[in-house]
């Protein structure tokens, strides 16, 4: 049976999660807090995969979740995992700058007593040599003129962190 707008307004939270369907693996999911999910539940290659949620109502409302249903379901028909492809699209989109800045708050704040000179070399040598690069167009030649040049300032040392 399919949803509508009314229907999804209606909802009302439960004492356990509980989901209603509209069709073609569509499902939107309603928590005890009341919040509203959208759930796309898919078979891949004759697999069945963990449900991805795909927005919260109201955010997305009954016609932008069947649009996007529909951009995964083409995904899914092609043989393509809509998760796999999600990820993919956002980490082409990712700086190196932003990539790095997140690292270092994220890893080497925490694995070192004092990070400040990974910091110093990151400000100066590898962030303006990388500038706003996406993640996905970093090579390998990109990292080997850092590496070269620190080598060059008679840096080994550092060049081999």
């Amino acid at each position: 049976m399919n949803l509508t707008d009314t229907a999804i307004k209606k909802l009302k939270p439960g004492a356990k999660v509980y989901r209603k369907t509209d069709g073609r693996g569509l499902m939107i999911e309603v928590q005890p807090s009341g919040t509203k999910t959208w759930i796309y539940r898919y078979t891949l290659n004759g697999k069945r995969h963990a449900p991805m949620k795909i927005g919260n109502y109201p955010g997305m409302g009954l016609a932008d979740a069947r649009t996007k249903r529909q951009e995964m379901e083409n995904l899914v028909n092609s043989g393509v995992n809509p998760k796999e492809q999600i990820k993919k699209d956002q980490d082409q989109k990712v700086s190196f700058s932003q990539y790095a800045n997140d690292y270092f708050d994220k890893v080497v704040k925490k694995d070192r007593k004092d990070p400040s000179g990974i910091r110093r070399y990151l400000d100066k040598d590898i962030l303006p040599a990388l500038k706003d690069k996406l993640l996905s167009e970093v090579t390998v030649q990109d990292i080997s003129k850092i590496i070269d040049l620190k080598k060059a300032q008679g840096s080994d040392a550092v060049a081999l962190e």
